[in-house]
């Protein structure tokens, strides 16, 4: 499934940890209110960091996982 085209996606596939979750903060920093991204990882460490990074800082996330890449919709609540 490809993502709407206003959406920013952030490809950290390839990248290990602790570099997904900085990625990811770097940008849901930067968010207002309803505003989302994208972001895909293969390392197995994001499917922990991340959704804890989400909830740590008031984000809603959805992962899905398609074989060894994790897909991360975050949004700013």
């Amino acid at each position: 499934m490809m993502p709407a085209p206003d959406i920013m996606v952030i490809d950290t596939r390839g990248l290990r940890c602790p570099l997904p979750v900085i990625r990811a903060e770097k940008q849901a920093l930067l968010l207002k209110k309803g505003e989302g991204f994208t972001l895909l990882a293969n390392d197995p460490m994001s499917n922990i960091d991340i959704p804890l990074f989400c909830k740590k800082n008031g984000f809603a996330v959805t992962c899905t996982r398609e074989r060894d890449v994790f897909r991360f919709e975050i949004l700013r609540k």
